[in-house]
């Protein structure tokens, strides 16, 4: 061999044509790959999606108590807003068109008059007796509560009311029945800041209690009434004063409730589920993923592996190394036939980047092979062919021979058998002819070849 150093330079693109014409094995790799790293995702998701389940039901069945009490709770609270809004409403209404929540305590007219009750028989008071004071107890007082009775609920406000062009409860709550039964005495006052209006009020209120007097009195003829009409006078009442402060006061609270109640409402947080549901749909997308993942993966491992190997390797990668490494010359090239049933078209396209597969076609590279093969035989008789090629190349650098030169014995013998056989079949012939693969053939293999049939010398490489 011409060069025994061991330092020699790196061709990136024979690289590269290394590493793609082992394609098969680099997408093998990586489909193997996808289909481990699928299947242990689909292995690992099916373990596991039974805890998940668990896990998913648990809170959802927490997630469904927390809304019914979230629905619950805001429901209650959008009633009480209701209700509350309803009545503040209705409070404000009031107190705007009430005619007592709007008299001036300071000046209100009252005219009143004094029902007197008496009853004839003395006899009918009984005495109670208990272990301290005995009570007296005077049946006057169920006729004056009966009587009271009997002019509340039969006075017609509606009537009195429509005269006014007001409500019937704002005439009612203008008059003030007060029942005094230590001096049988039934008071009724009529309140109001004109006191004529008072007086008109009263005086329905008197007709009223005349007609049930009469009544009265034809079915209690033991009762003796006395109806006394007072003069109407203008009064300090603080007692109204207190109630008009306390509607006002309530109706204050009662917003205060609904601001506070809204708040509550508006701060209530709606429950969110805290686990996501597991179906098996998912296992696909897993599966998908992790088979890309492992796809990429066994790819840039499997290539990785044989851009190292490229490095550490002794194999002759191009014809410049060839010619740099072997004294002979190089005959010519031959196409090496893929022995793969699939891929063809992928290997000749490989191929069409390497300097052996030029412009030049199949035909002409043959006939230069041919031209060379037959300036370097002459007239030898036997031809030995030998090589670290692969056997079918062997055979095809055979059949081309023959069929270009007449009357020549031609022996194929691929590595050659290192005993005393292998001598005698180097010495039978005249001429041996080297077939070496480019990308395939070591060095050590082909100084082993040259060493091998000294004292001969080989007459020319073949490559494919």
């Amino acid at each position: 061999m011409k060069c025994e150093s061991e330092v020699r330079e790196i061709n990136f693109k024979y690289m590269l044509l290394y590493v793609l014409r082992r394609w098969r094995k680099i997408i093998s790799a990586g489909l193997v790959l996808a289909v481990l790293l699928g299947a242990f995702s689909c292995a690992t998701a099916l373990i596991n999606i039974d805890a998940k389940k668990d896990e998913y039901n648990t809170a959802n069945k927490l997630y469904m108590d927390e809304l019914a009490y979230y629905e619950a709770q805001k429901k209650q609270y959008e009633s009480q807003i209701n209700s509350y809004e309803q009545f503040a409403n209705e409070q404000n209404t009031y107190l705007n068109e009430s005619i007592l929540m709007n008299l001036d305590y300071k000046n209100v007219a009252q005219a009143n008059v004094n029902v007197f009750f008496k009853t004839d028989d003395i006899s009918g008071k009984t005495v109670i007796a208990n272990s301290s004071e005995p009570i007296i107890y005077d049946p006057t007082d169920s006729y004056q509560n009966l009587f009271f009775n009997n002019v509340y609920y039969n006075t017609d406000w509606e009537t009195i009311a429509k005269k006014y062009n007001v409500n019937a409860q704002y005439i009612e709550e203008l008059v003030n029945f007060k029942n005094q039964k230590d001096v049988n005495i039934l008071k009724v006052t009529v309140n109001h800041h004109k006191p004529e209006v008072a007086e008109e009020i009263l005086d329905e209120l008197v007709e009223a209690i005349t007609e049930q007097k009469k009544i009265f009195n034809a079915e209690n003829p033991n009762v003796t009434i006395t109806v006394v009409k007072n003069t109407t006078k203008l009064v300090v009442d603080h007692d109204l004063l207190v109630k008009q402060n306390t509607a006002k006061e309530n109706l204050i609270k009662t917003f205060e409730k609904v601001t506070t109640i809204k708040a509550l409402n508006e701060g209530l947080v709606m429950p969110t589920l805290s686990a996501n549901d597991v179906s098996y749909a998912s296992l696909v997308k897993d599966f998908i993923i992790f088979a890309v993942i492992g796809m990429l993966l066994g790819i840039i491992v499997v290539a990785g592996g044989y851009f190292l190997i490229y490095f550490l390797s002794d194999t002759v990668h191009s014809e410049e190394e060839f010619n740099d490494t072997v004294k002979a010359q190089v005959l010519g090239f031959i196409t090496a036939k893929s022995k793969h049933r699939f891929g063809k078209k992928i290997d000749s396209f490989i191929e069409s980047f390497s300097n052996i597969n030029s412009d030049i076609t199949e035909s002409q590279k043959e006939k230069i092979l041919i031209y060379n093969i037959k300036n370097t035989v002459k007239t030898a008789k036997t031809i030995l062919i030998i090589g670290n090629a692969p056997q079918e190349t062997l055979d095809s650098v055979k059949s081309l021979i023959s069929n270009a030169l007449d009357n020549v014995n031609i022996t194929v013998a691929r590595c050659i058998v290192k005993n005393a056989d292998a001598y005698d079949e180097i010495k039978k012939n005249d001429v041996i002819i080297a077939v070496e693969r480019i990308g395939c053939s070591k060095y050590t293999e082909i100084s082993n070849t040259e060493n091998l049939v000294k004292p001969k010398e080989i007459a020319g490489y073949i490559l494919a």
